[in-house]
Order: C-alpha cells, then sequence, then structure tokens
C-alpha cells in the first residue's frame, strides 16, 4: 500500500489461488463482523497481532509462522502432504518439506509412543510364537 492506495497483486503460483476452509468457531467470529473485509495493511495487522500476543502474554512469533504451524499440525495429524500443499498454497513438496513441516513437541511423545508400543507388540507376539 503506498499512500492509501492498494495495490492488488496475483499469488505467486497457481496453487497459491485458493480458498481456505475454517473451524466452525472461527466462521462464528466471522459472521459477527460488520463487514467481510479488514481495513488494514500488513503493517497495521503484524502490529495488531503483536499487541494482542503481549496482553495475552503469549511468546513473540510472527503472524505468518501460523502458516508453519497449520502445516505442522496437519502434518502430525497424518493429513497427506497433497491435501497439506492444497491448503497451504503450495505448487511442490519441496517447500512444504524443507521449511513448512516441523515436529511438534507436544506430538513428539505421542508418535514415540506409537513406535515403541508397535515394537513391544511384535516383540510380545514373538514371545507368544515360541
Amino acid at each position: 500500500m503506498t499512500r492509501g492506495e492498494w495495490i492488488v497483486k496475483a499469488p505467486k503460483s497457481y496453487a497459491g489461488d485458493r480458498y481456505v476452509n475454517y473451524p466452525s468457531f472461527v466462521i462464528e467470529k466471522f459472521l459477527k463482523l460488520p463487514t467481510d473485509t479488514v481495513d488494514m495493511n500488513p503493517n497495521t495487522l503484524t502490529t495488531l497481532f503483536g499487541n494482542l500476543l503481549k496482553k495475552l502474554e503469549i511468546p513473540h512469533f510472527r503472524f505468518h509462522d501460523l502458516r508453519h504451524y497449520n502445516a505442522s499440525v496437519q502434518h502430525a495429524l497424518g493429513i497427506p502432504d497433497a491435501y497439506i500443499m492444497q491448503s497451504g498454497g503450495w505448487g511442490n513438496d519441496s517447500v512444504l518439506k524443507e521449511v513448512y513441516r516441523h515436529t511438534l513437541p507436544d506430538m513428539e511423545d505421542k508418535m514415540n509412543k506409537i513406535a515403541i508400543d508397535y515394537f513391544e507388540s511384535m516383540q510380545h507376539e514373538m514371545q507368544h510364537e515360541t
């Protein structure tokens, strides 16, 4: 935005042009707004988001990091990469894998337990076969 004028640009790729699905509790909040547009430029959004984090005493992170988090949660839930790529607007999985797919600390124990349980069940089955 320059001097009050919006600059509208196409997404970086065809994959970037997408519809975004939201949970019902978010949609309910949107429906309570007086309009379906938000009159903020990126700097205003960044500032207000940072102020909200401070008010709620949440450690600082960038608004864009929510995109990383969403991809990481979807991955941890076992959603195939193709669907994560579609929802995130990535044209190929290299960017998704290199930049956006992270492990989640609260899921690490759960995933380790799945692996341990699997190997323990194999060992239990082998004991019963002998």
